[in-house]
């Protein structure tokens, strides 16, 4: 019997299957992602190749989850079209969430795109991959869809119902709107952002990252946090965050610099809760009168100088009543009057000679040049007693004080004269008779001075009159540093506000602000502190809370004020005197001229001898030893080393004779011996080095804080951000003090 022959057909079905069975095999055996993305590859070809695709993903839809996902994956590889017995076949896999997303999502679009917009299952193929999505996230994966199927007419219209579906109230006033166009309104109209579902305060977000921050370390929440803070502020949204980052209690260098150098930029503080920059308390001097020509007014009082006609006028009024209306005293006339009054009768009568006199007796020029000559005469010596008087302000100031300021404050203080009184001394100050003033002056600052203690003024008003004392002191030729003085100590015992007394630091005069002048209060405003009790670190904490004491008080060498204190202390038994008689600097800094000599040469200087050892005839032979910080001073030349070699040797006549004083390197010529010169200076030499600077360094940790608290309590602010009150520090991060923050 005679077999049949095989079938070609049945052959090649059999070798695809080989073909296809050991694809598989290999691509179960694929080890990691890549490989297996190639056996894949491989599979889908041999697929594509062999015509495959109807029947080969027939049989593995039929199978289990991993035959499934692989027909996914060929579908997704295969050549558009796809045909419709594909699509169809694949579309109950498009909803199963066993398999992933983004999968499913590109097996979609491959199949929208092989079938026309209006195909009867197209709507069943967006409908299976949305199958239990919210509309929010439905809208969002089918506007997924629409940016890789643009113009497609079943995508867009199942888009536009979800997204009436989807849309999300606004948080704050109710409008819904899609979430894109939410996170746009969020932010334009409520300055907030979307976190997730929820719409938040930026800065709060950044308050939690910088608290994240905190715990973790993170330095990408760090990061994001100062990105975002100069995304939301420009200008100093940086800033706001490292005052967050601080107050989380965590330590940058950045945001120390940054906000230290802020403080100290505008003379501010920073709060040590919240880090916001806090202004010191200021107050500024009162506003000067206002001024016109020849009048002044303010506070309900006017004094008014017109010299417009021929007689001049005062007028001085307070606010309740008119104390002169009338001629000006001592300047009756005014320059036009003058002219009229003195000059018009001699003119007259040169007129009259011109014309009455007798030609055949004289002739009439001579005698009317004359009178015209003596009447330029007279105009001219009006006109200097005219500029003379003055400006009519600057009368009007003088009448001012001579009319108005006795008849202030009587029979009780007021408060109203004494807005006046300060603003008129603000108006004054480089105006007016000094002379003229002085006994009112005076008057009025024992008045305001008690006032001032009780609370019942501001202390401007005392501080404008004081600043006129010392202009008034200035322009008459006297000291104003012993004025200043007085009452910057009236300050240091918390009599009056220590704000009083920066207001007068402020505003002391330009002209002595030279550095004689400013090492003389130095010296002597140390020398009042010392006498109240207070110590070298007492007086750098004061500077540290008042930048003008602190300028004043050179508060920052603390060594420095250490050397002060001591020699005040040692001032009474005068411990130097075996060296020879000196005058220390809180004597020497009472004399204007010799101190300010001196001091603006050295400002270190503690102690003074006025006489040295040398022969009469010697230019230099009294040039005086100054123990200063630095070293021992003599004819500029400085001794820093208590070991420096001092000697004199005496010089033959070949050499001009005379004496040789020899400090270390350097050499002085004298034509006497100087021994007692060269035995003074080595005594003072190793009393500086071996005495008084070490002695002096142990009191450079001495403090009195008791005496510290009346004025630090008067430097606490209160924090407008946080509530917290704290001890403002200038440039610096304050100190909180034991109040809580108010509720």
């Amino acid at each position: 019997m005679t077999g049949s022959p095989p079938n070609p057909t049945s052959r090649t079905e059999a070798g695809i299957a080989e073909v296809f069975a050991e694809q598989l095999r290999l691509i179960a055996q694929a080890r990691g992602r890549e490989q297996r993305s190639l056996a894949i590859d491989a599979l889908a070809e041999s697929v594509r190749s062999a015509n495959a695709a109807t029947p080969f993903l027939t049989r593995m839809v039929g199978s289990d989850r991993h035959g499934q996902r692989l027909a996914l994956e060929i579908a997704l590889r295969l050549p558009l079209p796809l045909p419709e017995a594909v699509c169809l076949l694949l579309l109950p896999l498009l909803g199963a969430a066993r398999f992933p997303a983004p999968l499913r999502l590109h097996v979609s679009v491959q199949i929208l795109r092989s079938l026309p917009a209006d195909a009867p299952f197209v709507a069943d193929v967006l409908r299976s991959l949305i199958q239990g999505m919210n509309p929010p996230r439905a809208a969002e994966r089918l506007r997924y869809l629409m940016g890789r199927l643009p113009n497609h007419a079943a995508v867009e219209w199942f888009y536009r119902e979800f997204e009436k579906e989807s849309a999300i109230p606004c948080p704050r006033c109710g409008l819904r709107l899609q979430r894109p166009e939410l996170v746009m309104h969020l932010w334009q109209a409520h300055r907030l952002l979307m976190e997730g579902s929820k719409a938040r305060d930026p800065w709060k977000m950044i308050e939690d990252w910088l608290r994240d921050y905190a715990h973790t370390g993170r330095k990408d929440l760090l990061e994001r946090s100062c990105e975002l803070g100069q995304q939301l502020d420009p200008a100093s949204g940086l800033t706001r965050v490292h005052r967050l980052l601080l107050a989380a209690g965590l330590t940058d260098e950045e945001a120390e610099e940054n906000l230290t150098a802020q403080a100290q930029g505008n003379r501010a503080s920073l709060c040590p809760h919240c880090y916001a920059l806090v202004p010191p308390k200021h107050e500024s001097l009162p506003p000067p009168l206002s001024q016109s020509r020849g009048r002044l007014s303010g506070h309900g009082c006017t004094v008014e100088v017109s010299d417009r006609y021929a007689f001049t006028r005062l007028y001085v009024a307070d606010w309740h009543e008119v104390l002169h209306e009338g001629p000006e005293p001592s300047h009756s006339l005014t320059q036009r009057g003058s002219v009229i009054l003195l000059i018009g009768p001699i003119v007259l009568l040169a007129f009259a000679l011109a014309i009455l006199l007798p030609k055949a007796l004289l002739p009439p020029l001579t005698p009317v040049a004359l009178v015209l000559l003596a009447a330029l005469l007279i105009y001219v010596r009006l006109r200097l007693n005219h500029e003379s008087a003055g400006d009519p302000t600057q009368r009007a100031i003088d009448h001012a004080w001579n009319f108005l300021v006795p008849e202030l404050h009587r029979p009780l203080f007021l408060e109203q004269d004494a807005a006046f009184l300060a603003s008129l001394a603000i108006t004054s100050i480089g105006a007016g008779s000094p002379e003229l003033r002085e006994k009112s002056l005076e008057r009025v600052g024992k008045v305001t001075q008690p006032e001032l203690v009780r609370g019942t003024i501001p202390p401007g008003e005392l501080a404008a009159i004081r600043c006129l004392e010392m202009d008034d002191a200035i322009r008459l030729g006297r000291d104003i540093v012993p004025i200043l003085t007085d009452q910057l100590a009236g300050c240091l015992v918390a009599d009056v506000p220590i704000l009083y007394g920066e207001q007068l630091l402020d505003a002391w005069p330009s002209e002595s602000r030279d550095r004689g002048e400013r090492a003389r209060l130095r010296v002597i405003l140390c020398a009042r502190a010392f006498e109240l009790g207070y110590e070298a670190r007492d007086l750098q904490e004061i500077g540290r809370v008042s930048t003008a004491f602190g300028q004043a008080l050179a508060s920052e060498d603390v060594p420095g004020l250490a050397r002060l204190r001591w020699l005040w202390n040692a001032k009474p038994a005068r411990v130097w005197q075996r060296n020879g008689a000196a005058t220390t600097v809180f004597d020497l800094a009472r004399f204007p001229a010799l101190g300010g000599q001196f001091l603006e040469a050295r400002p270190d200087l503690l102690l003074f001898q006025p006489m040295s050892a040398g022969g009469d005839d010697d230019r230099e032979a009294g040039s005086p030893i100054l123990i200063c910080e630095e070293g021992v001073v003599y004819r500029q030349i400085v001794i820093r080393d208590p070991n420096t070699p001092i000697a004199v040797k005496a010089k033959s006549r070949l050499s001009g004779g005379g004496y040789d004083l020899l400090i270390g390197p350097q050499k002085l010529h004298f034509k006497q011996e100087p021994k007692l010169l060269a035995r003074r200076l080595q005594g003072w030499t190793r009393f500086l080095f071996r005495e008084l600077l070490p002695l002096a360094k142990v009191l450079e940790l001495k403090r009195t804080p008791a005496k510290l608290r009346p004025l630090l309590r008067q430097k606490t602010l209160l924090c407008p951000e946080c509530g917290y009150s704290f001890l403002a520090l200038r440039g610096e991060v304050g100190i909180l003090t034991e109040a809580h923050a108010v509720q």
